[in-house]
């Protein structure tokens, strides 16, 4: 029944399916982007950056995101990220305009660690001055 019903695509560009976090806490190092999806991935022509943050206090039985309570690994993400970002910083042909980090609990970064990631986005990408920044907090952080 499933199978008869219309594919309605919500974005009229090709969008590359990226695989869901975590990895390079894990992998130590950035996976080519045709590694992971066997051949060369369109460039985007949407100028916005998701940056997946996993890191919550504690696990939420509703929550079907992927997230850790392992904080301490953190400072490993972070770094996993940037070398990320370095690994994919011709995929955006414009001018970033959105910035967006979802998670998990985003403010379970501390701000030194924040600051590092956001340093590291102007230093790799080219960031409109209006640009949207937003982060998702939990306000008992």
């Amino acid at each position: 029944m499933l199978s008869r019903l219309p594919i309605v695509p919500i974005a009229p560009v090709p969008w590359p399916l990226v695989p869901p976090y975590p990895v390079a806490a894990i992998f130590g190092r950035p996976v080519p982007v045709a590694a992971v999806h066997g051949r060369p991935l369109p460039r985007s022509p949407v100028s916005a950056i998701y940056l997946h943050i996993p890191f919550c206090a504690s696990r939420c039985i509703y929550c079907d995101f992927y997230s850790t309570t392992l904080r301490d690994k953190a400072p490993q993400y972070v770094e996993a990220i940037i070398r990320e970002m370095d690994e994919r910083k011709s995929f955006l042909r414009t001018p970033v305009r959105t910035i967006y980090f979802g998670g998990g609990t985003p403010s379970q970064l501390s701000s030194g660690q924040l600051h590092r990631l956001f340093d590291a986005i102007f230093q790799t990408y080219p960031v409109e001055s209006d640009a949207e920044i937003t982060i998702e907090c939990n306000p008992d952080d």
